[in-house]
């Protein structure tokens, strides 16, 4: 959930998640489907094995005969994302919020590196469809796509060596609902007029 101001109208709050927030909920499910217990929010030895971005001065940044995993989410083009449906709520207050609800379409690429990195992607992907993940992402009002693409083997050259990699994509849809506050009307003027001129200017609060 976030807010942002928009000038000259109100206050807007959207449910949709970022690129970050959406990786970390990736890196929640492949812990669990590599059987990855961390110990804590901060067991650094657990979260380096699935990991949400790539080192700053370069990557691969681990030894070559470690299992790591990379989550990249990436929101994509799809016809879903052009469609708004716009609804106003009517309430008699100083405020009122009008929601628009849409669906954005993401792509969520697992890339594993490592000598088990072939067994690794697959096992997420048989994994991807079991109730707990269903329902890790609904509460975030996620949806995933019923084909998931094939584990591709993919060797990287670093350094004059082959790095073993496997990876695939899933895309899943976010229901987000964007909700403006706006204000109201306050008050109207009401001016009546002759041929001669205005005769009566009168403001009416509401």
């Amino acid at each position: 959930m976030s807010s942002y101001p928009v000038p000259n109208v109100g206050t807007m709050t959207s449910t949709g998640l970022t690129a970050q927030q959406m990786a970390i909920i990736w890196q929640n499910i492949l812990l669990q489907c590599l059987g990855i217990s961390p110990s804590g929010p901060t067991d650094a030895s657990a979260y380096s094995q699935v990991r949400i971005d790539w080192p700053t001065p370069g990557q691969p940044a681990w030894a070559i005969t470690q299992d790591v995993a990379f989550i990249r989410a990436i929101e994509t083009p799809d016809d879903y994302n052009t469609a708004h449906e716009v609804q106003p709520v009517v309430e008699f207050s100083q405020t009122f919020p009008e929601n628009t609800i849409y669906t954005r379409v993401w792509q969520i690429d697992l890339i594993f590196y490592g000598p088990n990195s072939f067994d690794h992607s697959r096992q997420v992907k048989d994994c991807i469809f079991q109730d707990f993940v269903r329902d890790i992402l609904e509460a975030s009002n996620l949806y995933p796509e019923t084909v998931v693409g094939t584990s591709r083997r993919t060797p990287e050259l670093f350094q004059n060596q082959w790095w073993e990699r496997s990876g695939s994509s899933i895309r899943l849809n976010e229901q987000v609902t964007d909700s403006l506050t706006k204000q109201a009307i306050r008050s109207v003027e009401v001016a009546l007029q002759s041929e001669a001129g205005i005769i009566s200017d009168v403001v009416v609060g509401l």
